[in-house]
């Protein structure tokens, strides 16, 4: 039960270090383009280079792989549906993400479709024995 409970916290922790630690990579490789500006609502699509764009959904995907394997790992049952409702949670920050940057329609739909399959397959790859 205590497994149970603690999995979907240490999931979005490690998902949300992750996210992080991809996103700094990424800032040292691609910096953030001149004169952006620092109010999100100032910002217009297409701003931000489709690169600096690509690497955030790659962080995002990188944070819902090992947050919901982490879920998995940790939990002995309902690996999966853990997994998932971590997932969810970074679909639901990422959702609100996009909604306060304005992005182009193909981010929207790449990121929307990526956090629950990545939970899930991060549940299959890292979690450990077959659920039961």
């Amino acid at each position: 039960m205590l497994r149970t409970v603690l999995a979907v916290p240490a999931g979005l922790i490690v998902g949300g270090i992750a996210i992080s630690l991809v996103q700094f990579a990424a800032i040292a490789l691609l910096p953030t383009p001149e004169g952006l500006p620092t109010d999100r609502a100032l910002i217009q699509p297409g701003d931000i280079p489709a690169a600096n764009m690509v690497a955030v959904l790659v962080a995002w995907a990188a944070g819902a792989f090992l947050g919901g394997g982490t879920a998995a790992r940790i939990a002995r049952q309902a690996k999966r549906r853990l997994a998932l409702i971590v997932g969810a949670f970074f679909l639901i920050a990422g959702v609100y993400n996009m909604a306060t940057i304005p992005s182009p329609l193909w981010f929207w739909i790449v990121g929307i479709l990526l956090f629950l399959p990545g939970a899930h397959l991060g549940a299959k790859v890292l979690g450990g024995q077959k659920e039961q």
